[in-house]
Order: structure tokens, then C-alpha cells, then sequence
């Protein structure tokens, strides 16, 4: 930890209007838990050697992060930079006049590091320019007004059995507990092996055990040892849903938490083999199928991510009934065909992701809403967040009446404190307005300040607000933690945190009102759950359960939805951490998003995947990358921009090269200043993104502020400047300007 003291804080920015959001986006940051477990001093270290110096900048001289809050919400409320005294007064003013600053001398022999700060805020301050006369010959006024529906959906659709060599070596790990090993002793090839939990993984040697990353370990090395082709993965195969949540809390660290385990250590050794991960009626095959073991269904969106992350090991997932023919089941294992199947009998069921034009979106639409009663109390987790406050104005706007219950984390200060605070302004003052606009249209909002994924502590919450309120009439169950790094750089007590506030809450919220059931339960679950990006694994296995959850209990008396969402362009998680941009699908509009909302609950679809696919853009092509089939619509539309894409982007790579060259940083990091031009040119392509004039070529890309999104444009460019073939896993991988470096001089030489 950093010993105490006075440290000094910058930020700079091109625009007034560009430091003041990056103020309040620091300020967003430091509320939303993002320094959680970090120094103070690699915080600062990092603004000062990773940040560029622009011409409008702020210093604090700070010894704690209450210090650096209250030092930003000044810098909002009087607009001027506080005067600087004592021992750091000197660098503060010359770093204030632009002149320069030797940070490495200012940090007196101690060692920093790198750490994840939020990322430059551009001035989108609209700049008109004169209009070409050309304009209709050289713009393509068809593309620019062509649409597609927003609204989407993954359908389980009947395939056929796929082709196979029938060839493997097998190993398999079962729990003795289930009936995984009766069905896999028939379905298995010859000269295949079991492992059962309880059993020593070698003559002599420790028990194996789910929750133990060294049994793991010890699987891999057999693995190596026994020349292993194939590993199933068969230890979440029990045979009903979880009655209770200490059944859940059970399930998650043997299956899901295990699962994370053997990931990392398959990672770790440099495994190269299909995982099989084999699941007894996990999934809903049919809506409405109450009996499935929906929490097991986490073990999909895990998959669909690790093999993003480490495309080596190659991901099936074969959920089955025990009524699946042997020769099926065997065929499925050791085909070369990956992503979920799911098996019923001689039924064999595949994702396939459709579009869904038939709901009909009405932004801004007045008029009653059927799914709000007069008088009803809705509960929303994650309520004091962008997105829950959104939908809490959108509910009260609508039938004013209501009670709106704000569950969050952080929650809402007392009420004598906000006059104060809302004087001070920041992210507290405006969700303070946004309480207080509530209150003014007759709408009763109360504040509870509980961690969704903290069980016991929800259970009592939503307990005694039964108790107080009664029947709770609606449930938007918004709470969600970000996911973090890739499975072999996550922590697991990192991990189990974004699956709880996910799943764990989703359980509990459904069996404390199973004796009064709200009229509606509305999902807030993530295009992750169909399409992640690597270091999501965590994010994506809780999102699948919710996707899943909402399937199988569709056709009930409570109408249960979940809802895929893309990226929130104006508002919630994505803005914070910069990612709200667009991608694979056009990030949505707030008036949009709530739109869907609206129109999904007044549907009784138990599922709505929300986002335009984004055709003319430059990632379409990652679409087809991913284990789900697209629609003969969408895999038409998706075939013509492509060959548009293939055009633009021949044009683009002198454009991409030159831009790089333009780019001036300076590597850093090595006593001795040697640096490689790959080296050189690598740090180029990072500083395009990040906009440093100086990186340390030993820093982590996590902690010099990227994120999955960001990765796949780095890695592009990457791979363009140097005409090599590089991707998002390899960046994901190497991480650092060395790294990077070396691999692609590799590829060079080797191809």
C-alpha cells in the first residue's frame, strides 16, 4: 500500500469542455468502485507518466481518494484550480505552465505501476464545414438511410447430427454423485479415462477436488501425460434445478467455479485440445421447461468466452436428456463442429440468432402502460445506476402513482445532506435530481443501499420491504458488475462477485416472491451472453443463466423477460468505462433502449436481444466468428456488406499505416533506452489509442486503460501496420509492448 502522505494529481485535456466530462467521469469512476484496492500513488503515477499533457490542465495535491473526491467536486462547483503549496507546489505549477516535469525523480526511488484509469473524453462539440457541391456523387444516400431491426432474438433449432472421424483420446471428469459416468461408460471410445471427484487424480496423490486450482493442475498434467484429445468437462450433471440458495452457492463452486479453474490451468500449461462441457438439461429446449437445471446453464456463457481468449482449446458445450441415443452423444464429442448442441432424445438443437420485426418500437410514447398498475410498487436492483434511474423516470412518467424501490450498492445519502450535496454537484447531485424530479410527478421513491449480490443481506432487504409495502408488483433486476481481464489474469473472488450480483440475485428475488408473484420480472442481461468479447467470462456465464432463467419460466403468471442489451450510447456502464461506442451492433440510444423495454413487456416474448446489427461496419465481419449460426436473412444482409467492407478496408490500410507513423511516442521503461522498431511501431499503435506520448513497454494493456472493446481496434491496427495476421486473443495474450513486439516479429519470420 502506499505510505501516507501527499501525492500529486493531474489532468489535462485540448478542451475546457473535454476536462470538465473527464472530471466528472473521474468522479463516476471513483463512486462506481473503480479504485477499489488501488494506491493512491500508481494512481497518480499513472495520470502523470501515461496521460498526454494538453493545454487545459488541473493539479491536486491529494493523500487519499475522500481527498481526490473533494478536490474534484471543487473543481466542478468553483471552476478553478485550488492553490498548491508545500513540497509538491514546485511540480505542480510547472506541470500547470506546461513545463516539464521529471516524474521518475518526483517518485524518489519507489516503485508504481500501471493501473486502470477511465479514458480520454472528447469535446463532440459540433464543427460545421462547408458542404461539396459533389455531395450526391460522392455519398451513398442508400446506405445512409438503410435500417434493420433493432430487436432480436437466439432460437434453439433443429440440426443435423454432425459429421465425425469417430477419433480421440478421452478423458473424463465426472462428479460420482450424478448419473454423468453411467451415461459417458458406454458413449466414451476406447481407451478413455474418468476421473471422479473424491478419487486421487494419480496413485498416491490428493483427492480431486472442484474447488482446488491444484487438482486442476494435476488433471492438465495428465492431460499432457496421456496425450489427451478430448476432455469432458461432465461435472455439472445433476439431474434437478436447485431447490434452495445453498444448493446454488454448492453448484456454482463445484460446476462453474471449477470450470474457471481448469481454464486457467489449461491456459497455463499451453493446452491445445477440444473441452467438452457436458450438462444434463441444463437448457430450456422449450420455453416453459421448468425442470431444467437453469443454473448450469452459466457453463455456455463461460465457454463462449474462453475461447476468445485462448482459441487453442477448442469449446463445445452438449447439454442431454438421458433419453440421447449413445452413438449421438459419442458423435458429438468428437466431431469437429463447436458451440452448444443441445440433445433431446434423437433431437438435436442449435443457436441460431433470428431478427424478431415484429415488435414494434414507440420511443417517447405516451399512454397507459398494461404491465404498471395504479398504486404498484416496483422494485429495480441497480436502481441508483444510469440505466435503473432511466427506467425509474420512465415508469413514474408513465403512472405516477407508483412506489419506486432503488436498490443499489451505494444507495442514496441522507436527506438533510442534499441540499449540500446537490450545491456541490457530481454523479451523487444528479441522481439526487433525478429522485427528486420522481417525487415531483407523485411517484414515492425510496433508497435502499444493499449489494445485490451479498444473499442474505438481499434476502432481508426485499423481506422487509414486503413486509412494509406488501406485494411487490414488478422487479427490473438492472444490478451488474462489469466483467474484469481474461480467465487466466482474473481472481476468483473478482469472478464470483459479477456472477453474484447476476445470478445469485436472480435466484433469490424469485423464491423470496414465489408465494406472491410480481406481475412482471424484466432481466437486464447483455449481448455478452450471445456475442462476448474476451475478458467477459465472468459477465457472460451470469448473463446466459438470466437468458435462460427468463426461457424457462415463460407462460407462467409472472411475465419473465430478459433482455440482451448492447451498449447504452448516452447512459450506464458502457459510457463509464468509454465503451459506448459502435461496434459489431450500433450502440442504443437511451429513448431506444427504454422503448424495448417497454414494448418487450408488453409482448409475452421471454426474450428480447436489443441492438441493430451495425452492417456497414468495420467488425461485421466478427459476426460469423462466433459458435451461433445467423439466420439465411441475416448471413444474406451480412454476405453483401462484406464484400462493400473488403473495398473500404483495402482503401483504409495505407490510411491506418500512415496514420501510426504519424503517431510521436517515446517507449519507455528500460534503464538503458534500447528499444526495437517493433517495438517502436507497436507502442505507436497503442498510443493511437490510448493517446500517451509515453508508454512503458512493460506495461499491461488492462492497466494503461483498455478494455475487450478497445482490444479488437488495437490489435486491427496492429495486424494492418505490420502485415501480419494478429487478433484480439493474441493481443489478450501478450499484453504488453514487448510482448506484442516479439510475437509479431515471430510471425514475420515463422508466417
Amino acid at each position: 500500500p502506499a505510505p501516507p502522505g501527499e501525492y500529486l494529481f493531474t489532468l489535462s485535456a485540448a478542451t475546457l469542455r473535454s476536462l470538465t466530462e473527464l472530471v466528472r467521469s473521474y468522479l463516476r469512476f471513483l463512486d462506481n468502485g473503480g479504485l477499489e484496492g488501488v494506491d493512491l500513488a500508481d494512481v497518480c503515477h499513472t495520470t502523470q507518466v501515461s496521460r498526454s499533457a494538453h493545454r487545459y490542465r488541473v493539479a491536486l495535491v491529494v493523500t487519499g481518494f475522500d481527498d481526490l473526491r473533494r478536490g474534484l467536486e471543487g473543481l466542478l462547483s468553483d471552476g478553478q484550480q485550488p492553490i498548491t503549496d508545500g513540497s509538491l507546489a514546485e511540480p505542480a505549477n510547472a506541470y500547470l505552465r506546461g513545463a516539464p516535469v521529471d516524474w521518475r525523480a518526483l517518485a524518489a526511488g519507489r516503485s508504481h505501476r500501471i493501473v486502470r484509469l477511465p479514458r480520454y473524453v472528447f469535446d463532440e462539440t459540433t464543427a460545421w464545414l462547408e458542404f461539396p457541391q459533389t455531395w450526391r456523387q460522392t455519398m451513398s444516400l442508400e446506405r445512409a438511410i438503410e435500417r434493420h431491426p433493432v430487436t432480436h432474438d437466439v432460437e434453439l433449432a433443429p440440426m443435423p447430427a454432425p459429421e465425425t472421424t469417430g477419433a480421440g483420446t478421452v478423458l473424463a471428469l465426472v462428479d460420482p454423485a450424478t448419473e454423468a459416468e453411467t451415461l459417458l461408460a458406454s458413449a466414451l471410445p476406447e481407451n478413455s479415462w474418468i476421473v471422479r471427484l473424491g478419487d486421487p487424480v494419480a496413485p498416491s496423490g490428493n483427492p480431486f477436488s472442484a474447488d482446488s486450482a491444484a487438482s486442476f493442475e494435476r488433471i492438465v498434467a495428465l492431460v499432457e501425460e496421456r496425450a489427451i484429445t478430448h476432455l469432458v468437462y461432465a461435472l455439472a450433471f445433476e439431474e434437478k434445478p436447485a431447490a434452495d440458495i445453498e444448493e446454488i452457492e454448492r453448484r456454482s463452486t463445484k460446476n462453474l467455479y471449477g470450470l474457471f479453474h481448469l481454464a486457467k490451468a489449461l491456459m497455463a500449461a499451453g493446452a491445445k485440445l477440444d473441452l467438452v462441457v457436458l450438462t444434463r438439461s441444463a437448457i430450456s429446449a422449450e420455453e416453459g421447461d421448468t425442470s431444467a437445471v437453469t443454473e448450469n446453464a452459466a457453463l455456455v456463457g463461460f465457454g463462449k468466452v474462453f475461447v476468445r481468449e485462448y482459441p487453442y482449446v477448442k469449446v463445445k458445450h452438449v447439454d442431454v436428456d438421458l433419453a440421447v441415443p449413445v452413438a449421438a452423444l459419442r458423435a458429438e464429442i468428437l466431431a469437429d463442429q463447436y458451440g452448444l448442441s443441445v440433445l433431446r432424445g434423437e433431437r438435436r438443437l442449435r443457436e441460431v440468432f433470428v431478427e424478431v420485426p415484429e415488435i414494434e418500437l414507440a420511443p417517447g410514447a405516451d399512454g397507459p402502460r398494461p404491465y404498471l398498475r395504479p398504486g404498484g410498487t416496483y422494485l429495480i436492483t441497480g436502481g441508483t445506476g444510469a440505466l435503473g434511474l432511466a427506467v425509474a423516470r420512465d415508469f413514474a412518467t408513465a403512472q405516477p402513482d407508483i412506489t419506486v424501490v432503488l436498490l443499489s450498492r451505494s444507495g442514496l445519502p441522507p436527506r438533510d445532506e442534499w441540499d449540500e450535496l446537490l450545491a456541490a454537484a457530481g454523479p451523487m447531485a444528479g441522481r439526487i435530481r433525478v429522485v427528486r424530479e420522481l417525487e415531483s410527478l407523485g411517484t414515492t421513491a425510496r433508497a435502499i443501499s444493499v449489494d445485490a449480490g451479498d444473499s442474505k443481506a438481499l434476502a432481508e432487504a426485499v423481506t422487509q420491504l414486503r413486509q412494509e409495502h406488501g406485494r411487490i408488483d414488478g422487479i427490473v433486476h438492472a444490478a451488474g458488475l462489469p466483467g474484469g481481464s481474461t480467465v487466466m489474469f482474473r481472481q476468483l473472488d473478482d469472478f464470483d462477485a459479477v456472477v453474484r450480483a447476476k445470478l445469485h440475485a436472480a435466484f433469490v428475488l424469485a423464491e423470496l416472491t414465489r408465494d406472491d408473484p410480481p406481475d412482471f420480472v424484466a432481466h437486464f442481461s447483455s449481448v455478452a451472453s450471445v456475442f462476448p468479447a474476451p475478458g467477459q467470462a465472468d459477465y457472460a456465464a451470469a448473463n446466459y443463466y438470466l437468458d435462460n432463467v427468463a426461457r424457462a419460466q415463460a407462460g407462467g403468471g409472472t411475465h419473465v423477460i430478459a433482455l440482451d442489451w448492447v451498449a447504452w450510447k448516452e447512459i450506464g456502464m458502457a459510457v463509464d468505462f468509454g465503451t459506448n461506442g459502435d461496434t459489431m451492433f450500433k450502440a442504443i440510444p437511451t429513448a431506444v433502449g427504454l422503448a424495448v423495454l417497454d414494448a418487450g413487456l408488453r409482448s409475452r416474448r421471454s426474450r428480447l436481444f436489443a441492438g441493430e446489427i451495425n452492417y456497414a461496419g468495420e467488425l461485421i465481419h466478427l459476426l460469423r466468428s462466433y459458435d451461433v449460426g445467423l439466420s439465411p436473412g441475416i448471413e444474406a444482409t451480412v454476405e453483401r456488406h462484406m464484400h462493400a467492407l473488403a473495398e473500404r478496408l483495402a482503401k483504409a490500410t495505407e490510411k491506418i499505416r500512415a496514420t501510426v507513423a504519424a503517431v510521436v511516442v517515446e517507449p519507455d521503461g528500460r534503464p538503458d533506452g534500447n528499444y526495437s522498431d517493433t517495438e517502436r511501431s507497436v507502442a505507436q499503435c497503442l498510443a493511437l489509442a490510448f493517446g500517451y506520448d509515453r508508454i512503458d513497454v512493460e506495461a499491461d494493456f488492462f492497466d494503461l486503460g483498455g478494455d475487450s472493446l478497445m482490444a479488437a481496434a488495437v490489435a486491427n491496427n496492429i495486424a494492418v501496420y505490420h502485415g501480419v495476421s494478429y487478433d484480439v486473443a493474441d493481443l489478450l495474450a501478450d499484453r504488453t509492448v514487448a510482448e506484442i513486439a516479439y510475437h509479431v516479429d515471430d510471425l514475420r519470420d515463422f508466417g
